[in-house]
Order: structure tokens, then sequence, then C-alpha cells
């Protein structure tokens, strides 16, 4: 099972904003729908003792799809929302980051995991 978040908006609301943006596959996409609504002056709001659980199954099987392609979402949503110059920044914050994973959990999780961040890091 997977305990995931859980989105809730009013159609018409969704209409105002143009919707869920279709260029992000999964993950971060939630967040670009977020900002773009806070942008027009909504609330929004996280309520962090709420959950939802999937039995069963998940929405990506490994480690590595999950991690690259949150890496992939974060770069697009910088692309998409904020000044150019941040972009470089934040390409060297997330390999700073990546780089203390492998080491991290390198000891924590052995060479499998540390590999996956590896990876990460080239696409940072």
């Amino acid at each position: 099972w997977v305990t995931g978040a859980f989105l809730m908006t009013r159609k018409e609301l969704l209409d105002k904003v143009g919707g869920w943006d279709e260029s992000f596959f999964m993950y971060v996409e939630e967040v670009d729908l977020c900002f773009r609504i806070k942008k027009l002056g909504y609330q929004t709001w996280y309520l962090p003792d709420w959950s939802i659980t999937h039995y069963g199954g998940a929405s990506s099987k490994t480690t590595e799809f999950s991690l690259i392609s949150e890496y992939e979402g974060i770069k697009k949503f910088y692309v998409k929302h904020y000044a150019a110059w941040q972009y470089p920044v934040l390409r060297i914050l997330l390999k700073i980051g990546a780089v203390g994973r492998i080491i991290l959990f390198g000891i924590l999780e052995g060479v499998s995991t540390a590999k996956i961040y590896a990876k990460a890091f080239k696409i940072a």
C-alpha cells in the first residue's frame, strides 16, 4: 500500500486556471496546479492529518522512476514559473541534495540506492 495526497477543488476553479498541465507526466503536477490557483488569489490548504491509502498497487513501481520523475518535474516547474536565473541555482541545490543522499543512503541502504541518487545527480 502507498499513502498519498488528495486534492479537491471546484470544477469552475479548475476551468479558470486552465486545468491540469498535461506536460507534467507525474510528480509536481499538483504543485503546479496549486501554484496557479494561488496566483489567482485563491487559498490553498494543506491538511497533513488527512491521507488516502492505495491498497494493492502504486502509481510507480520503482524508487528510481519516482525519484527521476520528481527531479524532472521540479525542473519543469521552475522553468515554467520562475525567472531564468533561478534555474541554475535550483540545479546546484538539486545536485548538492543528491550528493548528500548518495552518501547517506549509500551508508544506510547500500549501493543500489546510492546508484539511484547518482542518476538523479546527473539529471539534476
